[in-house]
């Protein structure tokens, strides 16, 4: 199972303050959160990957603009 990051951890490994980090994450610039209750977290996979740029917007996440089939 992959293993939920709080923000501090993010940070510890993404040098970027937490208004650019969160601001990425809802614009799709980087992966997108997790909410849990009322606790916001990120897939520690989808961060690593992040910063091995190897993570794709429309591959984890999805396009809200894709056309149904």
């Amino acid at each position: 199972m992959d293993r939920l990051m709080k923000l501090g951890d993010v940070l510890s490994i993404v040098p970027v303050s937490s208004t650019t980090w969160r601001n990425w994450s809802r614009t799709g610039t980087a992966p997108q959160k997790v909410k849990l209750g009322r606790s916001t977290f990120w897939r520690e996979s989808d961060v690593r990957a992040f910063i091995a740029g190897e993570w794709q917007p429309e591959a984890n996440q999805g396009s809200p603009h894709t056309p149904a089939s």
